[in-house]
């Protein structure tokens, strides 16, 4: 169905991998396109989405090819849609984890950015290094770095290009989890169903939606609708359940 990606059905959810391993994944106008297309299809009963990439990194980038020859329309075009992409990621109805292996550089750290949560290699790094052709970040890097590190670590980080290790990531919160690089992908996925095993999915997506309105009066309008909605439809039979096995307990 997709040319830049494959889909791989696993364990109720879906492993998405960026399969051109011979351009380290590069970030085209096709892949956004194709990634567009893919996250505004319903979730259905999709309970995960797992990026990540072939070969020996999760994706390296823009398609510097591709940028080196468009107009300045065009690069605003193709700067707007990734950030169209980057809110699809966001707004879709099942939690997105980014799986990083190698490096994430450029788009491909805004890409990670974007996601639910990340979990990398130990050996893993990521940089937004486009100053150095001149340049800076069009896909939220600028936006999203900031968010996570301050304004003058970002500054630093992207002025620099500097490399970003995953321990350092997982000190500041960018990256949540580390796995070896031995069946990575298989680690990744067994932690997501251990942790999404413990609620439902409608709890899920609710969570998501308050998280991303984050400090926003819709974020805190979409969380009381959302508890009061899930307590009575949904919460109330395992409280229920809670309080008569701890009384079993207790005799």
């Amino acid at each position: 169905m997709y040319r830049t990606f494959d889909l791989e059905k696993r364990d109720g959810g879906t492993i998405l991998w960026f399969n051109r391993p011979d351009t380290r994944n590069v970030i085209s106008s096709e892949v956004i396109d194709e990634l567009i297309d893919y996250f505004t299809q319903p979730a259905k009963d999709n309970q995960f989405v797992v990026l990540a990439g072939r070969g020996d990194c999760f994706v390296a980038g823009a398609d510097l090819k591709e940028m080196a020859d468009v107009s300045e329309l065009r690069a605003l075009e193709i700067s707007r849609s990734l950030h169209r992409l980057l809110k699809y990621i966001g707004d879709y109805q099942a939690p997105v984890v980014a799986a990083v292996h190698g490096y994430a550089i450029g788009g491909g750290f805004e890409l990670a950015l974007a996601a639910d949560m990340v979990f990398a290699t130990y050996d893993a790094w990521f940089s937004l290094p486009e100053l150095g052709f001149s340049l800076i970040p069009g896909g939220g890097g600028t936006q999203r770095l900031t968010q996570r590190l301050g304004r003058a670590d970002a500054f630093y980080r992207i002025f620099s290009g500097e490399k970003l290790t995953a321990q350092q990531c997982l000190s500041r919160g960018i990256v949540q989890k580390l796995f070896d690089d031995d069946q990575f992908i298989d680690t990744v996925i067994r932690d997501l169903i251990k942790v999404l095993g413990t609620h439902g999915k409608a709890a899920s997506v609710a969570l998501k939606q308050a998280i991303r309105l984050a400090g926003q009066d819709e974020g805190y309008n979409i969380e009381s609708k959302e508890f009061a909605r899930l307590l009575t439809s949904r919460a109330r039979p395992l409280i229920k359940e809670f309080f008569e096995a701890n009384k079993k307990k207790d005799n």
